[in-house]
């Protein structure tokens, strides 16, 4: 397989759209191509950069399952980025433990359990800080799935998002091309990441639209 050429579906659709369509004038098209934010082949969330989200209602560990199959068997590293992988398996675990013990409250006491929606919005608090950690640090390891030694000791942040980062300059230039293009903040239309910041600052005050999945 040869990867230089190697285009993923979401990446082919998005030079598409951004060719044929003005994405500023269909927001709900805007939300299913640039909703997603895809590093090393791995898609995270834009607003959050998790693999599975419960306030984006997404969930893609399927697909970063058959990415690093597919990496695996052509003796490359795994997908995406390790210390981002390591946040959302956390917070996927979390969430579905919670649910489980809301599940099996209600299905003994046939009712919600006190205090929910404060232990909702406390969750949900420490989530949000941590989603901002995460866009603080950016990535741990260089982006270029080409990348031979990604953990290199400086890695270049995209001036960009201020997520991915790379060993060198070449690498950025070759990702670029490869991937981040289509990825980049800077290439989302500008309604969409209004929406994203009046979401964001909407869940700061403690209104997640009952997307947490409780039932609350």
């Amino acid at each position: 397989m040869n990867h230089t050429n190697k285009q993923t579906p979401s990446e082919s659709c998005k030079k598409i759209l951004s060719k044929e369509m003005k994405l500023d004038d269909d927001p709900e098209l805007a939300r299913m191509i640039f909703g997603i934010f895809t590093i090393n082949g791995v898609n995270y969330c834009r607003p959050h950069l998790m693999i599975s989200c419960h306030l984006c209602e997404e969930d893609s560990f399927h697909i970063q399952e058959e990415c690093d199959e597919e990496r695996k068997r052509l003796n490359l590293r795994p997908g995406g980025d390790p210390q981002l992988n390591k946040r959302a398996e956390f917070w996927r675990d979390r969430i579905l433990s919670e649910l489980f013990k809301v599940k099996a409250t209600i299905s003994k006491k046939k009712a919600f359990p006190p205090g929910m929606k404060t232990k909702e919005k406390a969750i949900n608090d420490d989530f949000l800080e941590d989603v901002s950690r995460a866009f603080k640090e950016g990535a741990s390891q260089c982006c270029y799935w080409g990348c031979e030694k990604p953990d290199a000791e400086k890695l270049l942040k995209c001036a960009g998002c201020g997520v991915v980062k790379y060993c060198c300059k070449e690498h950025q230039k070759l990702d670029w091309k490869w991937e981040h293009k289509y990825e980049c903040t800077k290439s989302v239309p500008k309604n969409l990441l209004d929406e994203m910041e009046a979401d964001r600052k909407r869940n700061l005050r403690g209104n997640y639209n009952n997307k947490f999945g409780l039932g609350v």
